[in-house]
């Protein structure tokens, strides 16, 4: 049998880094279970605090980063590395990871400007990219919305600062607008008494300001009737497809014919 040896220089590498290595894993362990543990308290800090519930998760997210970072940058000096060295290697690692997520940095970047300007809160009833819905989290990239359906729509913090953005809540009494075709021939009076007779039998439609029902447009095959009617922003999503079924059933109910396009 041969003798199985160790070349001496490989014994030298291992007597002179195995220590250092061995000591950089322990502190990296224990860093990654204190920082989980420091991120925690702060969590349960800015809760007792007060703080914006808008903000904590953007900043506990901030932190626990940044403290990862130094605990990388401090168990690579232990092992050997330059940290000079490393910074500059991380820097430009960063900078080619930003010019791939462009799109993904600007979402951060809208990010921050709707947590500093503030142009909905979590638990607004909010209009964005033509969705009307609650804004259940303000994430770093996204901003999450909850619909009167209970689905999830996840809109980047870019497209929605960027659009317009309606804010409900901002407002005690909105106005919602439905549109209504009606075919030319039809007696307006008849169609507008049925309408009131409609929006008298929902009680979340407030009477002062009174609902408006006029002609707003003369389309190709007939006009096209708005009604205006006051309800509290936390009704709108109910009360808007309320009101559409109603008014569809009783106007065909009573014979009036409706246009070819849809009641919107």
């Amino acid at each position: 049998m041969k003798n199985f040896t160790i070349d001496s220089k490989y014994l030298d590498l291992v007597i002179l880094y195995g220590p250092k290595v061995l000591t950089a894993f322990i502190i990296l362990f224990i860093g990654l279970w204190l920082i989980k543990k420091m991120t925690l308290a702060t969590e349960k800090g800015m809760e007792r605090s007060g703080l914006d519930p808008d903000l904590r998760p953007f900043l506990i997210s901030l932190v626990n980063v940044m403290m990862k970072v130094f605990l990388i940058l401090g168990v690579a000096n232990i092992v050997g590395i330059e940290t000079t060295s490393f910074v500059a290697i991380l820097a430009s690692a960063a900078f080619a990871i930003g010019l791939a997520l462009q799109g993904t940095l600007s979402n951060f970047a809208a990010g921050v400007m709707i947590l500093i300007f503030k142009p909905y809160r979590v638990g607004d009833l909010v209009e964005v990219q033509n969705i009307v819905a609650r804004v259940k989290e303000i994430q770093i990239f996204n901003t999450i919305l909850l619909t009167g359906h209970e689905k999830i729509i996840i809109v980047p913090n870019s497209n929605a600062i960027n659009g317009i953005i309606g804010n409900f809540t901002a407002q005690k009494i909105i106005k919602t607008n439905i549109q209504i075709p009606i075919k030319y021939g039809t007696d307006f009076n008849q169609v507008k008494t049925a309408i009131e007779e409609v929006l008298k039998k929902i009680p979340q439609i407030l009477t002062e300001p009174m609902p408006e029902i006029e002609i707003d447009n003369f389309e190709q095959d007939g006009i096209l009737v708005n009604v205006g009617a006051s309800i509290h922003p936390e009704d709108i999503e109910i009360i808007s497809n309320q009101l559409r079924q109603k008014l569809y059933v009783e106007l065909t109910q009573l014979g009036i014919k409706l246009g070819t396009k849809k009641i919107k």
